[in-house]
């Protein structure tokens, strides 16, 4: 199965992935000033992109990818 992401939620200051194996990922927004710095309707304005392999958030000029967020992880 090739990993993807299903959902995002910002909670605490952080922002939770769901994947497409029920497993979730969450860091802290800190580390994304653009999105730390955003408004709860601009962080909800995003699309999924390349099969849930990336985020893109166009009003913020912002763009997250699931490798680099998996890779920050380990």
């Amino acid at each position: 199965m090739v990993l993807s992401i299903t959902n995002i939620d910002f909670q605490n200051g952080q922002i939770l992935l769901q994947l497409n194996n029920g497993k979730y990922l969450k860091d802290d927004l800190k580390k994304f000033p653009k999105l730390f710095n955003a408004s709860n309707k601009e962080l909800s304005e995003y699309e999924l992109w390349d099969n849930g392999k990336w985020i893109h958030w166009e009003n913020l000029n912002e763009d997250l990818g699931l490798e680099g967020f998996l890779k920050n992880k380990m």
